[in-house]
């Protein structure tokens, strides 16, 4: 049978099949077609090398040609990169580590090239011992602080801010409290000087637009309040979709790390003659943004003590409506709709805020709230601070109260530890461990589940702070006659280790209840509680530096950081 005959026979069959790819030049028996062997390719990648180091670009263009004989009837199929492509043309292609890129035609390799990356982290492992190494912290640096990695950073908190997208505070909030507990471990300047351009960035999209004093420059309505350019971050019902108002859990994710940055300034004159003004500055600012949350603080005497705790809005009573819901919603769904179930999340709890107006907070908010003001009290108990001629007129006054206020919001949220209706559901969990509600006092059931692991670590990170801050503060409030009350550590710890991370993954919350993948990530602010229990940093380490498919999907920065700072916690 000819080759021509065999051709023709091997098109029928493509076209009876309709799978092209089938059709790939078959010679007699099935085997390649004696006039398509002489297939010849080039393939080129350029740059060829890239130092992750100092490359501000980690991609590389690859450019091919297939030469294919003119007596071959049918044009292989050539691909690259797991894709089908022409002959000849090119494509940027990421480039992480030394990668080897394969032009193939069918079966076959016809050509290849490599591109060699410097700098390259490799796995991430952590060796047990008190002390971070510079091993450790070099494979730190190289995992996030290359400069690709420092210019996603800014290119994130840039655009979630200036589209006014709350879900970015998450994010950008935890690289920068990295930057302060990277800074606050070795004393390394390029972790300042990444958290100086963050806060810049984030202090220029504060709704009341601080650093620009222009007259024509927006400033965003906050239109559950009716107020134009408050001194607060915030986003739409939707993230950035529908009505805007400023938001206190977004506002104190940025607010914390602003205020450490003034803290670290403040109690360190080798970085004043660079960073003095700024500190300065941003102590202030922050002190705006306590200040004018602070009449949503509800203070209330249980017995013999008064517990304080952050109250949703009362213009909740007003709006949103369920239409500004509904309308958030959509808007949300045209943009992304992809996105279905978490913007039936947000319609939620855009519903529930009528019901939750003038109730209290969930516990996250009020103890990272809490976390603002005990790293503000810490600068303005400076000499720096107190001496500036910029400083606060109302500043000492405001430490002051702040050292009476952190322990009443320590005591509602210590009174409201193991309730009696977790004790019932979850008798195996809450009974011998602590339980306590996402949100107590809510409305209509709202909030009343056992606390997720994801704002536990929220929790726990108010925890670790105000345990290594505690014997200023308990001295603070003997001062103004407060009563203290230190934390037990080791109860948290028991719940962290025994309840939730009693499996091969973590659970979903405190009570032990089945959780998924997402929740692995979650150890920075539990791996405050090493110092109490040594399992925590263990059961994280493994955790965070698993491999999974050549990948270490639960290491992020937050708990990368953590993990390195919170060794030296660890009891020998």
């Amino acid at each position: 049978m000819s080759a021509t005959l065999m051709a023709l026979i091997a098109l029928a069959t493509m076209l009876v099949s309709g799978n092209p790819s089938r059709a790939a030049s078959p010679g007699p028996g099935g085997g390649p077609d004696p006039d398509c062997v002489g297939i010849t390719a080039t393939l080129t990648a350029t740059p060829s090398s890239i130092d992750r180091e100092t490359s501000t670009n980690l991609t590389t263009v690859l450019a091919w040609s297939v030469n294919v004989p003119k007596r071959c009837p049918f044009p292989p199929t050539v691909t690259l990169e797991r894709r089908t492509v022409p002959l000849s043309g090119h494509m940027t292609a990421p480039v992480n580590r030394t990668t080897i890129f394969v032009l193939r035609a069918d079966n076959r390799d016809l050509a290849r090239a490599t591109v060699n990356v410097q700098g390259d982290p490799g796995f991430i492992g952590i060796l047990s011992g008190k002390q971070a190494t510079p091993y450790e912290i070099a494979k730190f640096n190289q995992q996030w602080m290359q400069p690709v990695s420092k210019q996603a950073a800014l290119a994130f908190a840039g655009y979630t801010l200036s589209t006014l997208d709350s879900s970015g505070a998450t994010g950008t909030g935890q690289w920068m409290a990295a930057m302060v507990r990277m800074f606050d471990l070795t004393q390394d300047t390029r972790y300042l000087d990444q958290l100086h351009d963050l806060i810049q960035l984030t202090l220029k999209f504060r709704d009341d637009r601080p650093l620009d004093s222009g007259p024509n420059v927006f400033r965003p309505i906050d239109q559950i309040r009716n107020k134009v350019g408050l001194p607060a971050w915030g986003g739409g019902l939707a993230d950035n979709y529908g009505l805007h108002s400023v938001d206190e859990i977004t506002s104190t994710l940025y607010a914390y790390p602003i205020a450490a940055f003034a803290r670290i300034v403040a109690g360190n004159p080798s970085l004043q003659t660079r960073h003095g003004s700024d500190a300065i500055d941003y102590a202030n600012r922050v002190l705006e943004t306590v200040g004018f949350f602070l009449p949503q603080i509800h203070q209330q005497r249980v017995g013999n003590f008064i517990e304080a705790m952050l109250m949703h809005p009362e213009e909740y009573r007003n709006r949103p409506t369920e239409a500004d819901c509904q309308n958030a919603w959509q808007h949300a769904m045209n943009h992304d709709p992809n996105r279905k179930t978490r913007w039936d999340d947000a319609r939620r709890d855009c519903n529930n805020k009528r019901k939750l107006a003038g109730k209290p907070m969930p516990h996250n908010i009020n103890l990272t709230f809490s976390m603002v003001l005990i790293e503000l009290s810490r600068v303005l108990d400076t000499p720096f601070y107190l001496q500036s001629p910029r400083r606060a007129a109302n500043a000492e006054s405001m430490r002051d109260f702040f050292f009476v206020l952190i322990p009443r919001q320590v005591r509602y949220f210590t009174d409201h530890l193991n309730p009696q209706g977790l004790r019932d559901k979850y008798p195996d969990s809450c009974n011998q461990n602590v339980c306590w509600y996402y949100m107590d006092h809510g409305a209509e059931d709202v909030g009343y589940h056992p606390e997720d692991t994801d704002h536990g670590s929220m929790d726990m990170s108010f925890a670790g702070l105000f345990t290594r801050d505690a014997a200023r503060l308990n001295a603070a409030a003997k001062r103004l006659n407060e009563p203290f009350r230190f934390l037990d550590l080791q109860r948290f710890a028991r719940t962290f280790v025994e309840n939730i991370a009693a499996g091969h993954d973590f659970k979903h919350d405190t009570a032990g209840r089945d959780g998924e993948p997402s929740d692995n990530t979650l150890c920075e602010g539990w791996l405050e509680l090493s110092r109490a229990d040594a399992k925590v940093w263990q059961v994280c380490h493994d955790m965070s530096l698993r491999i999974i498919d050549e990948q270490q999907p639960y290491l992020n920065i937050g708990n990368h950081s953590m993990l390195l700072m919170s060794k030296q916690l660890l009891k020998q």
